[in-house]
């Protein structure tokens, strides 16, 4: 709840913080691998952001919505 508090308020470094801390409490949680991949994407950092919905991706491979978000990060990036 925290990093998605901060992501909100649009503050995405402190948003970072606080969903690297989840993942190593909750290191295969898919919704912060998700909400961690978004903030990375509006921080520009799009090779981390795909690799973090990569990561949720293989835990929860029938999740559509996490499907839907790389789709729109690779359409974003003209790679598809």
């Amino acid at each position: 709840l925290l990093g998605a508090s901060w992501a909100k308020l649009d503050r995405i470094e402190l948003a970072l913080d606080a969903y690297d801390l989840g993942l190593k409490i909750e290191p295969f949680s898919t919704v912060l691998l998700q909400n961690s991949a978004v903030a990375l994407s509006k921080a520009g950092e799009y090779s981390r952001a795909i690799e973090r919905f990569e990561q949720a991706i293989e835990r929860d491979d029938s999740n559509p919505v996490l499907h839907h978000n790389l789709g729109n990060l690779y359409l974003k990036l003209g790679r598809i």
